[in-house]
C-alpha cells in the first residue's frame, strides 16, 4: 500500500514538473514570485488588522460605559430633584386652603411634570389629594380618596419609619384615581407612578401626617429614550442604525421598562427588546410589562448583584441572532442608580441602568481594511507583473516578435512567409521551420479549394429540386386568382386586398413600380366582381397624346371633325356596365384630367360633337407607377382627381419584397417560355435559382420574364445554367426594403472575385417626362381601342390557352447585350447652371433619384427637365444609371470622382 502511494505521489510531482516546464518565462516568474508576495502582504495585513481591531474595541467599550454612566447619573438627578421638591413643599406652612396654590407654583417652577400631590392627615376627613390629568390639576373629593387603588393609606403601612427631612421612593405603582366629571361621575384615570413620601405636620395640627408627590414612570422611560437618541446631551458623532437600547431593573432582578422612540412620549411601557434572548417570568402586580429572567442567565444575575452592591461594569457577550444577524457580539454595560433619602444617610441603590450597544464599526472597518489590503495586493501584483513583463520582453524580444507575427497571420487568415530581421540564431531556425510549414499548408489549401470549386461547380449545374414549387404552382393556378402568382405573407396580404376590392363596387387606384402587374390586378378585381360578365376596357394613357386620348375615352359623333366619318363610342361607353382600366394615369394632361374629373363625379360623358350627355355605369380602375402625391405638390396632377380616384388603394409589391416567390415565378414563366420556343422538359439548375434569388430585380416581374425567356431561347441543354441567366446588373445582390431606405436605393455589391460589378447604362429612348418602361403583361388583349393610326394595345400574344393568356411573355424587350459605362473625357464636361449647383451635393450623397435632384435644384423643376439633366450627366460619364421606372437611381461614377480628385 505504501509503495502504491509513493508511486502515485511520484507521478503527480512529475506531472506538475512537466506543466511548470511547459510554461513561458513570464508565467514561471509570476508563479514563483507572486505567491510569496501575497503571503507576505496577507500576514502583514492580518497582524495590522488584529491590532487596530483591539484598540477599536477598547474605544467602543469606553464609549458604552460613558453613555451608561451618564444615563444613570441623569436618572439619579431626576429622582433627587423630586426629593428636593417634596422637601421644599414640606418646609412650607401649608394649610388645606394653600395646598392647591403651592402645587401649582411647583408645577410652574419645576422641570418635572408631577402627576400626584397629596396630604395624608393623621385624622380621617382631612386628607387632600390632587391628580394632574390632561395638564391640569384636579382635586380628588375627600370621600373618594379612599377609592384610590391601591389605597394610599395602605402605602403608609409599607413605609419604613421616616424622620423629618427623609424621603422614601416607592416602586412603580399602577394607580387608579377616581376623577368624577359632570357627565360621568364614575370616571377614573390610571397612571403608573413612583410616589415619594415624607413626614409632614400641617399648620394647626399637632399630629404629623405625610406629604406625597408622584411622577409618571414613563417620564423616566422618556429620559432613557432621550439618551439613546440623536438629541442626547452626550451625543458626539453619528452612529450606524444597529439596535441599541437602555432599560431599568430593580435590585430584585425585575426588568422594569426599556427605552423607546423619542417621538412617542405617551407610548406604553415595554420590555420586548430587553427580554430578547432571555427566558423567565413576564409581568408582576402593578407592572404587566416587567420581566424577570430565569436563574440560568448567570451574566444577567451577576449584573444585578453588582448593581445592588453599587458597582458598575461592562461585558462583551455573544449575540444569539435574536436582534441582529450582522453583528455577532454586543456590549452590555450597567450602573447603579442611587437615591439619598436624606443628606445624613448614605445613598441606597434604587435601581440599575443598563445600556445594550451593538455596533458594526469593527465589522465595517474589517471590510474596509480587507478592501485596502486587496487594493494594495492588486497594485503590488500589477507592479511586479509589469517588472516581470519588461524583463521578459527584453530577454525574449525576438521570440515575442515571432509570436506576434504568427498571431497576426492567424487573425488575418492569410498565410504569408515570415521575414523578421535581427531574429537571432534560435529564432531564425524557428522562423525557417514555420515558413516551411506555411508553404506546405498553402499548397494543401489550394488543392482543397480547387476540389471544392469543382464540386460546387458540378453541384450548381444539377437541376434544382422544385417539386414543392411545382405542386404549389398548380394550386395557385387552380385558385381564384390564377394570374397572381406568388407566395408568402406579402403576397397573401396582396391577394386579400384584391379580394376585398372586388367585393365592393367603388373606384380603385393601383399603385406600384413598373413590371409589378398592375393590369393583372385590375383584371383580377374585374373577374371577381359583379361586373365580371360585362366588358373590361383597357386604355394606356401614356401611349396617346391629349386629343387622341380624349377621343379614345369619350368618343365622337359623325361630323364632329373633318375625319369623323362615323360615330365612335369611347371607352366609357364601351365599358358601360363593366370596368374601365386606365393605365399610366399620371401621363394624362391637365385637360384630360379635367374631363375625367367631371366624368367620374357625374358618371356622365359628352362625346365630341354631341349636345346631350350620356349616362354611363362604369367602375374605374386606374394604375400609376409615379408618386401622385409628389406630382400634386409639383402641380402636375390635380388633387381633386387624386382623391376621386383614391377610394380604394392597392399597392402592388415589387419582387424584392417577396423573394420567396422567385422560384415559383421562374418555374411558371419557364413553362410559358417553353411554348414560345417549342421546347419541353426544361428545368433550372441550382446555380440559376441561387443567382435569381440573390438579385434585386429593379424591373420586377417583367425583367424576370425577359430573363427566363432569354435563357430558354439561348439554353444549350434542357437545364438552364446560371451563366445563361442574363441580368441587367450582374453581381447585384438582393437588398431588403429596409436596407434600401438606409442606403438610398439598391447598388452594386462586391463580386466574389473581388471585382466591383459595373452597372449598365440604358439609353433613354422615350421623350422626357414619360416612363421608359416597356409594355409587358399589363397590356390586355381582351379589349383594344383604336384611334386613327394609334393603337392603344398593339401587343401580339402567342397562341396560348386563355387561362395563361394574361401571363404571357411580352414580345418587346430591351437589348440583351450589356452597354458599357460611358467614357470619361480628359477635360471637365460642360454643365448647365442647375447641374453645376447639384453635382457637389450628388457627390456627397453618392446616389440620388429624380425627386432628389428636383429637391436639390430647388423650385418647381419639371420632371422631364430633371430627367434630361440626369441623363445628360450619365452621357458625360459623371453618373451611372441603375434600375428602371420608379426604382431608377443615379449613382456617382467612381472613375469620375477619382479623376476630379
Amino acid at each position: 500500500m505504501t509503495e502504491h502511494s509513493d508511486a502515485a505521489a511520484t507521478r503527480s510531482w512529475r506531472s506538475i514538473t512537466q506543466l511548470f516546464h511547459a510554461l513561458g518565462l513570464k508565467a514561471k516568474l509570476l508563479i514563483t514570485i507572486l505567491p510569496f508576495l501575497a503571503i507576505i502582504l496577507a500576514g502583514t495585513g492580518y497582524a495590522m488588522y488584529k491590532v487596530s481591531t483591539e484598540y477599536m474595541d477598547i474605544a467602543l467599550e469606553r464609549n458604552v460605559r460613558i453613555r451608561d454612566l451618564a444615563l444613570a447619573h441623569a436618572v439619579e438627578d431626576h429622582l433627587d430633584q423630586c426629593r428636593r421638591d417634596l422637601l421644599l413643599l414640606s418646609r412650607l406652612s401649608l394649610t388645606p386652603e394653600s395646598m392647591p396654590a403651592a402645587f401649582a407654583a411647583l408645577q410652574e417652577s419645576s422641570s418635572i411634570d408631577y402627576c400626584e400631590f397629596g396630604y395624608i392627615a393623621p385624622n380621617a376627613g382631612q386628607h387632600i389629594f390632587f391628580v394632574t390629568h390632561a395638564g391640569e390639576p384636579h382635586p380628588v373629593p375627600g370621600a373618594a380618596i379612599a377609592d384610590i387603588r391601591p389605597s394610599p393609606f395602605r402605602h403608609l403601612d409599607d413605609l419604613p419609619p421616616l424622620r423629618n427631612g427623609e424621603v422614601h421612593p416607592s416602586p412603580i405603582l399602577d394607580v387608579e384615581y377616581p376623577l368624577p366629571l359632570p357627565q360621568n361621575t364614575g370616571h377614573r384615570v390610571g397612571e403608573r407612578i413612583i410616589r415619594f413620601t415624607t413626614p409632614f405636620t400641617a399648620k394647626g395640627s399637632t399630629s404629623p401626617g405625610h406629604l406625597c408627590l408622584g411622577i409618571r414612570a414613563r417620564d423616566l422611560r422618556n429620559l432613557l429614550s432621550l439618551y439613546n437618541s440623536r438629541r442626547s446631551p452626550i451625543w458626539g458623532y453619528p452612529r450606524s442604525d444597529e439596535v441599541r437600547f437602555s432599560y431599568l431593573f430593580d435590585p430584585t432582578g425585575w426588568i422594569l421598562f426599556q427605552s423607546d422612540q423619542l417621538d412617542k412620549p405617551n407610548a406604553e411601557l415595554g420590555t420586548f427588546l430587553a427580554r430578547s434572548g432571555y427566558t423567565g417570568t413576564l409581568g408582576r402586580p402593578g407592572l404587566p410589562c416587567a420581566f424577570r429572567p430565569g436563574t440560568a442567565h448567570a451574566d444577567y444575575w451577576n449584573m444585578v448583584m453588582d448593581a445592588a452592591e453599587g458597582r458598575d461594569g461592562i461585558l462583551r457577550l455573544r449575540d444569539d441572532g435574536h436582534t441582529s444577524k450582522e453583528v455577532n457580539s454586543y456590549y452590555l454595560s450597567w450602573a447603579p442608580i442611587r437615591f439619598r433619602m436624606s443628606p445624613n444617610k448614605p445613598p441606597m441603590v434604587y435601581a440599575g441602568a443598563t445600556f445594550v450597544d451593538r455596533s458594526r464599526l469593527t465589522v465595517t472597518a474589517g471590510y474596509e481594511y480587507i478592501d485596502v489590503m486587496l487594493l494594495i495586493t492588486l497594485g503590488s501584483t500589477l507592479l511586479l507583473s509589469l517588472l516581470v513583463y519588461l524583463m521578459s520582453r527584453l530577454s525574449m524580444g525576438p521570440i515575442y516578435r515571432l509570436t506576434k507575427a504568427v498571431s497576426a497571420m492567424q487573425t488575418s487568415g492569410r498565410l504569408q512567409r515570415l521575414t523578421l530581421p535581427e531574429s537571432g540564431y534560435e529564432t531564425g531556425r524557428l522562423q525557417a521551420a514555420i515558413n516551411g510549414m506555411i508553404d506546405r499548408v498553402r499548397d494543401q489549401m489550394e488543392q482543397i479549394r480547387q476540389r471544392d470549386e469543382a464540386i460546387e461547380h458540378v453541384n450548381l449545374k444539377e437541376p434544382a429540386r422544385l417539386e414543392g414549387d411545382t405542386a404549389l404552382l398548380e394550386e395557385v393556378l387552380q385558385g381564384d386568382m390564377p394570374d397572381i402568382v406568388g407566395v408568402g405573407p406579402r403576397m397573401a396580404l396582396f391577394k386579400s386586398d384584391i379580394a376585398r376590392a372586388a367585393q365592393v363596387d367603388v373606384d380603385v387606384l393601383v399603385m406600384g413600380e413598373t413590371g409589378t402587374g398592375k393590369q393583372l390586378v385590375a383584371e383580377a378585381v374585374h373577374r371577381q366582381s359583379r361586373r365580371a360578365e360585362r366588358p373590361f376596357i383597357s386604355i394606356n394613357c401614356g401611349a396617346l397624346d391629349e386629343n387622341l386620348l380624349l377621343d379614345a375615352l369619350f368618343g365622337h359623333v359623325k361630323g364632329a371633325f373633318s375625319e369623323a366619318r362615323s360615330d365612335r363610342k369611347g371607352a366609357f361607353q364601351e365599358a358601360d356596365g363593366g370596368t374601365l382600366f386606365l393605365d399610366e394615369i399620371q401621363s394624362a394632361s391637365a385637360k384630360v384630367q379635367q374631363a375625367l374629373l367631371r366624368a367620374i363625379a357625374m358618371r356622365k360623358i359628352k362625346p365630341l360633337g354631341r349636345d346631350m350627355e350620356v349616362d354611363v355605369d362604369v367602375r374605374l380602375i386606374c394604375a400609376t407607377n409615379a408618386n401622385l402625391a409628389q406630382m400634386i405638390q409639383d402641380g402636375d396632377f390635380r388633387e381633386d382627381l387624386y382623391y376621386r380616384l383614391k377610394v380604394l388603394t392597392i399597392q402592388t409589391p415589387p419582387l424584392r419584397e417577396h423573394p420567396e416567390s422567385i422560384p415559383l415565378l421562374a418555374l411558371h414563366y419557364l413553362r410559358q417560355a417553353e411554348l414560345l420556343v417549342n421546347r419541353s422538359g426544361m428545368s433550372l439548375s441550382k446555380g440559376a435559382v441561387r443567382k435569381m434569388t440573390g438579385y434585386h430585380w429593379p424591373g420586377n416581374i417583367r425583367e424576370l420574364i425577359n430573363s427566363i425567356t432569354r435563357a430558354a431561347v439561348m439554353a444549350e441543354t434542357e437545364v438552364i445554367q446560371a451563366e445563361e441567366i442574363k441580368l441587367e446588373i450582374e453581381g447585384l445582390r438582393y437588398v431588403s426594403p429596409l436596407d434600401q431606405d438606409a442606403i438610398g436605393g439598391c447598388g452594386p455589391c462586391d463580386d466574389p472575385s473581388g471585382q466591383e460589378a459595373t452597372p449598365l447604362d440604358e439609353t433613354n429612348t422615350t421623350p422626357p417626362g414619360q416612363d421608359d418602361s416597356i409594355p409587358g403583361p399589363e397590356s390586355s388583349s381582351e379589349a383594344r381601342v383604336q384611334s386613327g393610326d394609334a393603337s392603344v394595345d398593339s401587343t401580339k400574344q402567342p397562341d396560348i390557352p386563355p387561362k395563361e393568356r394574361h401571363k404571357s411573355v411580352p414580345t418587346r424587350s430591351r437589348s440583351d447585350a450589356p452597354k458599357p459605362t460611358p467614357p470619361i473625357s480628359d477635360g471637365p464636361p460642360e454643365l448647365n447652371r442647375r447641374q453645376k449647383r447639384a453635382l457637389p451635393v450628388i457627390r456627397k450623397r453618392g446616389v440620388v433619384s429624380r425627386n432628389d435632384y428636383q429637391s436639390i435644384v430647388g423650385g418647381k423643376l419639371a420632371s422631364r427637365t430633371a430627367i434630361y439633366d440626369l441623363q445628360d450627366m450619365v452621357k458625360k460619364g459623371l453618373l451611372i444609371k441603375e434600375g428602371r421606372g420608379p426604382a431608377t437611381r443615379y449613382v456617382v461614377n467612381p472613375k469620375a470622382r477619382r479623376l476630379n480628385d
